[in-house]
């Protein structure tokens, strides 16, 4: 085989920013396997985090270039575990010479990879692209530049949620549910809920009696009372059981609206509801008690 191997500043259309800075350009090394009069590409961006410039990917090349081009290539994945081992402490080249490989490959079989990996080409997984930090005018005025799916990170709450999909984004992640979980704050359909408050000390109803998760069918606020302030790991898995039939039943919601016309109206009942409920709520409901850890 014959390597070959291009340094490129790929310049972004837009600046990209995130909490660490701002980039406006991305470091990219392109490689290129040629065997039997046909070639195959692959790449690696340099990301500053990993601390592997592209000078350190050309370095490794040119340091391991006849061992790379002597290699028998026959298997894409024997030459991967032949560069794993060559460059054990360069991730980023060694899939940058895989995927080079794996196109080369499809090339000397005359199929594409999704023929030879027996995949549906309709059927894949989106590919993503990322906005990064801007004012909210910009990054929506981004995202209309490119229709495509929306998915937003780092929402939490019952009210971000459904601001969301109102906005018209289609996924999202969130750990608020968890981790409030584990703190003892719970969600219901009457307003937030603190398990770990002395007025649940002794109250035997469930944590929401219109709720069919396993917590609430099968418990009582007393008894989640007492695993919270026990620290019981059992307390933390169940409020986690909760909070998340919680959450899944807020979106089966949302998706129903979606689909009857209706979500603007929804939204607007649901982000009233939890407005009301929450307001509702008297001092001793809503704030910790003095001997208690504030949540």
């Amino acid at each position: 085989m014959q390597l070959r191997y291009y340094h490129y500043e790929l310049a972004f259309r837009h600046p990209f920013t995130i909490s660490r800075g701002t980039k406006t350009h991305q470091p990219t090394l392109i490689v290129e396997l040629e065997h039997r009069g046909l070639t195959g590409y692959g790449e690696a961006p340099a990301i500053s985090y990993y601390h592997i410039p592209v000078e350190k990917m050309i370095y490794d090349l040119e340091s391991k270039r006849s061992f790379i081009e002597r290699f028998a290539f026959t298997d894409p994945q024997r030459y991967w575990h032949y560069l794993h081992h060559l460059l054990p402490s360069n991730s980023f080249l060694v899939c940058a010479l895989d995927i080079a490989a794996w196109d080369l490959y499809g090339k000397l079989r005359g199929k594409p990879l999704y023929d030879l990996w027996k995949l549906d080409p309709f059927r894949g997984p989106v590919t993503d692209y990322t906005i990064g930090i801007d004012t909210v005018d910009k990054m929506v005025a981004k995202i209309k530049e490119t229709p495509w799916p929306i998915y937003k990170i780092k929402l939490g709450t019952p009210e971000d949620l459904i601001e969301a999909v109102a906005a018209g984004i289609d996924l999202f992640d969130c750990v608020l549910p968890t981790r409030n979980a584990r703190n003892g704050w719970l969600f219901t359909r009457h307003g937030d809920l603190k398990i770990r408050n002395a007025r649940h000390r002794d109250d035997t109803a469930p944590l929401d009696e219109q709720c069919g998760c396993y917590a609430c069918r099968h418990f009582t606020r007393a008894y989640l009372h007492h695993l919270q302030k026990a620290n019981e790991i059992l307390g933390a898995h169940l409020n986690t059981l909760h909070n998340l039939y919680y959450y899944q039943e807020l979106m089966q919601t949302l998706r129903a609206a979606i689909e009857a016309g209706t979500l603007a109206a929804s939204a607007e009942r649901l982000l009233a509801e939890r407005k009301r409920y929450n307001s509702a709520l008297s001092p001793e409901q809503s704030a910790q008690f003095p001997d208690e850890d504030p949540q």
